[in-house]
């Protein structure tokens, strides 16, 4: 596929804005659905910088702040 929606369909990678250390929380859910994907799945969350309990990544505290490549966010 190419076009505009390449990015949509097959993003390098994705963050998820508003990961939870929560099980409960949507954030959590998202960010745990994602275990499979290929490329980086960053977290973000302003009130939770630094590494969540139950995820292999840290958690980024701004967007603009992330250093992998990011084509879709999920929020």
């Amino acid at each position: 596929m190419t076009g505009a929606l390449e990015a949509l369909f097959h993003p390098r990678g994705v963050a998820v804005v508003g990961a939870s250390q929560n099980p409960d929380k949507l954030g959590s859910v998202m960010a745990r659905s994602l275990a499979g994907f290929d490329g980086p799945v960053a977290l973000v969350n302003a009130r939770s910088a630094g590494t969540a309990t139950g995820f292999d990544a840290s958690v980024c505290d701004a967007v603009d702040r992330l250093q992998a490549p990011i084509d879709l966010a999920v929020v």
